[in-house]
């Protein structure tokens, strides 16, 4: 193969990476000579279609050959997760000291430290020291949730419910949050079990429309038709092992063995309207299936249960309110997931305590953040719980250079939109709040941001995390 060949052919692999269509990069792949490849971009290359396609084995050698040359910390992380993939504890260990030497202070020592010890078959309380220390280091929605998780094989049902609660408060919304919500579910005893298993059967084949057991009829082809034993005891095998996971639906968790790269890779899959981003797991065997579908199962039950509540609130407020919650959120109030987020913050707003309404905007566009906002302004103003509807609006940066105090007279019967929240010191979030207590009521602070950006004000002024539980999140 000549050079010019070699690069086109490297740089179409390239092409082909980019546009995710890793299986033609591979084909690709498959036509160079390696020996030829001298360059670390492309050996980096080489090893990345590699992995991606789980040719594990031969990654391996590749990422070797680049740390060899370069010890480079990206072909260090790579081997250290090969390794533990192959089930190779030995060279895992090496190569994760190793990698605490080059990165001593990446999160992902933790991360390798406990996929290694969880190898080893180390203990479920060995397993969450690890977690416990990551969640002080780096606190991220994948490894909480494992967390929860190990607290819930371990039998620590308080804590379990307590980590699921901070993934529920910290992230919002995704899919780690939605399997937090089933968890702790299950403790609290808000789902169907019984629903959530006849809707199983009957996703299954077992059970018809009628609830009633329902009785395989197969055409020919190799397939079972009346009378062919093979298909009755597939399907009996099927209904017991459906059967089995309803004897304790939370089995589905304690025998969860997620690839922690595949919880990665995410599909969309619309439920009832709305897109919810489910785990890609292939090859699962038939149980893993069954609980896959449990879970898709009860996050449908608890949506439509949870949709129910919100319309029931939302006719509630109406008869009491003098105008149409519609009339002023408009198109918010047809997207379900908004829809189901809005209610309950306007419902918290009308029944709440404080005097002050004080709440969270997240997304990432910041026009329908800003006109969300300016609904919520009129809505507090039709309410009474401001004396006007108009909206101040300001970044933190701006705001942190102000004595915002002073400026109580220009703030007063005003909604307060604060732009890129996340960056608030604070000093001047004291003073907000210092601000909200003179005005006693006559003043409402929306902090608005991109969701990923709200721990730093958090790690700034962490009370503030009881005070803004009033959060709706735009996707």
């Amino acid at each position: 193969m000549g050079s010019y060949e070699k690069i086109m052919k490297l740089e179409e692999m390239r092409r082909k990476v980019d546009e995710g269509d890793l299986l033609s990069a591979l084909r690709i792949l498959d036509t160079i000579e390696l020996k030829k490849i001298k360059h670390l971009s492309d050996l980096h290359l080489i090893a990345d279609v590699l992995t991606e396609n789980g040719k594990y084995e031969e990654a391996a050698q590749i990422y070797l050959k680049v740390y060899e040359k370069s010890k480079s910390r990206k072909a260090l992380f790579q081997l250290t997760e090969i390794s533990i993939k192959l089930n190779n504890e030995e060279d895992a260990d090496y190569f994760l000291q190793q990698y605490r030497k080059l990165a001593p202070k990446d999160f992902y020592n933790y991360v390798f430290r406990y996929k290694l010890d969880k190898l080893k078959g180390e203990s479920y309380e060995h397993l969450i020291g690890i977690l416990e220390e990551l969640k002080r280091v780096e606190y991220t929605e994948k490894w909480a949730y494992e967390l929860a998780k190990l607290y819930y094989k371990a039998g620590m049902e308080q804590k379990c419910i307590d980590e699921c609660n901070d993934i529920i408060l910290w992230f919002g919304d995704g899919i780690f949050v939605e399997k937090a919500k089933i968890l702790r579910s299950y403790y609290l005893s808000e789902t169907d079990t019984n629903g959530i298993m006849k809707e199983i059967k009957r996703q299954a084949g077992i059970l018809n429309e009628d609830g009633l057991t329902a009785t395989p009829a197969m055409d020919g082809g190799g397939q079972t038709g009346v009378g062919d034993d093979s298909g009755a005891d597939s399907m009996a095998g099927q209904e017991e092992l459906v059967d089995g996971l309803g004897v304790e639906v939370q089995g589905m968790l304690q025998d969860e063995m997620e690839d922690t790269v595949q919880e990665d890779m995410l599909r969309e899959d619309t439920v009832r309207g709305a897109m919810v981003q489910e785990a890609v797991q292939p090859g699962l065997n038939p149980r893993e299936i069954a609980e896959q579908e449990v879970e898709k199962a009860l996050y449908d039950m608890l949506e439509e249960e949870n949709l129910e509540k919100e319309n029931k609130k939302l006719r509630q407020m109406e008869e009491e309110l003098p105008f149409h919650v519609g009339e002023i959120f408009g198109d918010f109030m047809q997207v379900l997931p908004v829809k189901k987020q809005l209610v309950n913050s306007l419902d918290t707003i009308l029944q709440e305590q404080s005097k002050t309404s004080m709440l969270i905007i997240t997304g990432q566009h910041s026009s329908e953040k800003t006109r969300l906002a300016k609904d919520l302004a009129l809505f507090l103003y039709k309410t009474g719980k401001l004396k006007s509807s108009k909206m101040a609006k300001i970044t933190a940066e701006k705001l942190n250079t102000l004595e915002v105090v002073t400026k109580k007279e220009r703030l007063k019967d005003c909604c307060l939109l604060i732009e890129n929240a996340g960056g608030l010191k604070a000093k001047t979030i004291e003073g907000l709040l210092e601000l909200a207590s003179i005005l006693q009521g006559d003043i409402a602070v929306i902090f608005e941001e991109e969701e990923g950006n709200l721990n730093q004000m958090f790690q700034e002024y962490p009370k503030l995390i009881d005070l803004l539980q009033n959060r709706i999140h735009l996707s």
